[in-house]
């Protein structure tokens, strides 16, 4: 889910200077994405609130699909 965070303006900074494609952004760089973690998706809630908790931003950023 592209939008569901805010990016860095570095990311911008780097994409317009270098006229770089969305597409090799989304590859190279982890557009302000530290961290992932995968959960089921039923404690999906749980550890968005957790994360919470710990003081940090949390996003579902997408799901997997077999």
């Amino acid at each position: 889910y592209w939008n569901s965070w805010d990016r860095p303006p570095i990311f911008r900074l780097i994409q317009q200077t270098g006229s770089v494609p969305e597409a090799d952004m989304r590859l190279t760089f982890n557009l302000g994405i530290g961290l992932v973690f995968i959960v089921d998706p039923q404690d999906a809630v749980k550890a968005l609130k957790w994360v919470k908790k710990l003081g940090y931003h949390s996003f579902r950023i997408g799901d997997i699909v077999r």
